[in-house]
């Protein structure tokens, strides 16, 4: 096929694509209209099975009530009659069923619900009428009925209707059942033409754009995935540096690297602070990879050479001592930052061939992920710093007041409780009068890691000033904080601290213990509370624990002052 000119081309294309648009939407209607016929027939027919079953179990219904009634004038037993008003309350639920189901059903020339409703109304009217009468005029109005064959009579007559109503709704869905077969066979004719007529345009579109577009195909598909890996590129490095903490940047990186590099399995390593030492931080597509958790810079060529360092063979050319004897290509990427390296990212392929596109790609990545993790470290250290207690590395009371104001709002929120911990070490004064300040600085770093043993990971533990310590105990009740500072107190007396081959005495501390919203209906005040606490454990001999609900009561010597008054003899 020769086209003149574009626009020739484009006329064909554009009438053969909206003959095939045109065909699709009237199949596509007509198949809507097929689906809401035959969702009708299904629910007309569901609806005449349904009224059908209603009808015989009225039947049945009505020949157990008569049943019933005759058991009960012949034996006068009582049970027989409550099985008729049960059976004539079930008769009544059941006809505002097939009345409701009648309603919802197309109107037809002749119906005979309303008929057979009307003779059972009138059936169940006698039977209520009879057993309402003394025993004696029941039989005797039974055994009339019976003579007088009127129950048979009506009984007859409900069974025709019965059956003329289930021969109705059986040619009624047999009629559907025929319709829907009828629209079947034509949607199946519709559908195979249309399938034909769809099939012979897209052949010719497909030849025409084919021969027309072919050329630039390949072209277009390298332009495309070039793109789209620039996107995710970008995307990533965008993402990355939104990350706050390490953690949340690994895992954001194992996510992309998983896009970028779908035919390699990875891993990134992390250089430690100390500089002599990398840790696996994450990994990806590792299958039976085995990647080291840790590695020295020596072993590592990018890591001693500073630059990107691949290997194909691992027999003829130098390999890296972490590859672990694996004999697939492998790709190893220095992550540097302001002439630093943090880390390194390695790769691992099966298809050698594919090594040269794999680096070009990591080359384009590499410096925008030694940017955004620099950022993230340097971030998370600074703050490390503005949150920590530098000696202690316990949090500082800038965390605190964070941690426990979002604290107070979680458990007016889930009308939970949190406690409030406040503890000092005892005699402090004489470590440092007695032994020196290195002493002093040594026991509250061995109080310090003593109260992070012994604490939940959930739990905040910052070092309030000085020897002053607070523990937040979060969803602790007053009395699981009073046992736990309890704790506490009895395992600090087990503490040894030895400066320079001395021995320091026995380390005790005081403890006072409040509890939110018990105690207080601000964080500041559950502070000042456990703090006052704190203070007469103080007062009442040290090496205590006090509760805030000990405040109003007077101290041990007040106690004692109080009863020596009381012994006194009067004047």
């Amino acid at each position: 096929m020769i086209f003149k000119d574009t626009n020739s081309l484009q006329r064909l294309l554009l009438f053969i694509f909206g003959m095939t648009i045109l065909s699709i939407i009237l199949l596509t209607l007509l198949a809507y209209l097929q689906a809401r016929t035959e969702q009708e027939n299904r629910q007309m027919a569901s609806l005449g099975n349904q009224q059908i079953i209603l009808v015989q179990s009225l039947v049945r219904s009505m020949v157990q009530a008569e049943a019933s009634q005759r058991a009960f004038f012949l034996s006068g037993e009582e049970i027989y009659r409550e099985e008729v008003q049960d059976t004539v309350s079930k008769l009544g639920d059941e006809m505002a069923k097939l009345e409701q189901l009648d309603a919802s059903m197309p109107s037809t020339p002749v119906n005979h619900i309303p008929r057979l409703l009307i003779l059972i109304n009138k059936r169940i009217g006698q039977l209520e009428s009879k057993l309402a009468m003394p025993y004696e005029k029941g039989l005797e109005a039974v055994k009339q009925s019976l003579i007088s064959q009127e129950g048979k009579q009506m009984m007859d007559d409900l069974r025709d209707i019965a059956e003329q109503i289930n021969q109705d709704e059986r040619r009624f869905i047999a009629e559907r059942a025929a319709m829907a077969e009828h629209n079947a066979e034509q949607m199946i004719h519709l559908l195979l033409g249309a399938a034909i007529l769809n099939l012979l345009l897209l052949t010719m579109a497909y030849r025409v754009v084919h021969k027309a577009t072919g050329r630039n195909a390949q072209l277009m598909d390298e332009v495309n995935n070039k793109t789209a890996e620039i996107a995710s590129i970008n995307e990533f490095s965008s993402n990355l540096q939104s990350c706050s903490t390490v953690t949340e940047a690994h895992e954001l990186f194992r996510h992309y690297m998983q896009r970028l590099f779908p035919e390699c399995s990875g891993a990134l390593y992390i250089m430690r602070s100390s500089r002599n030492l990398l840790h696996l931080a994450t990994n990806w597509n590792d299958g039976n990879v085995v990647f080291e958790e840790a590695m020295e810079p020596r072993d590592c060529w990018a890591l001693r050479r500073g630059k990107t360092h691949e290997v194909k063979d691992i027999e003829h050319e130098l390999s890296c001592g972490h590859l672990n004897q694996d004999d697939r290509a492998s790709l190893c990427v220095p992550l540097i930052s302001q002439s630093e390296t943090i880390g390194m990212l390695h790769l691992r392929l099966d298809d050698k061939k594919l090594l040269p596109e794999v680096r070009e790609r990591s080359d384009a990545l590499i410096h925008h992920i030694s940017a955004a993790l620099s950022g993230i470290f340097l971030r998370e250290a600074l703050r490390e710093h503005s949150i920590r207690d530098p000696m202690t590395q316990l949090f500082n009371r800038r965390y605190l007041e964070e941690s426990i104001a979002r604290e107070q709002v979680r458990a007016r929120r889930m009308e939970s409780q949190f406690t409030v911990v406040m503890t000092d070490i005892d005699h402090f004064k004489s470590f440092n009068d007695t032994y020196g300040h290195q002493a002093g600085d040594a026991v509250i770093k061995a109080f310090a890691s003593h109260l992070q043993t012994h604490v939940r990971g959930e739990d905040v533990i910052c070092r309030y000033g000085g020897e002053e310590f607070l523990i937040l105990l979060v969803g602790a009740t007053h009395e699981q904080g009073l046992e736990r500072a309890e704790i506490l107190r009895q395992l600090t007396t087990n503490l040894e601290v030895n400066i320079s081959g001395t021995n320091l005495p026995t380390i005790t501390a005081s403890w006072g213990v409040a509890t939110f919203p018990v105690h207080g209906e601000s964080w500041e005040g559950i502070i000042s509370t456990a703090d006052a606490a704190l203070y007469l454990s103080k007062r009442n001999g040290r090496n205590r624990v006090s509760s805030a609900t000990d405040l109003n009561k007077p101290t041990e010597k007040q106690a004692q002052s109080i009863e020596q008054d009381e012994d006194k003899p009067s004047e």
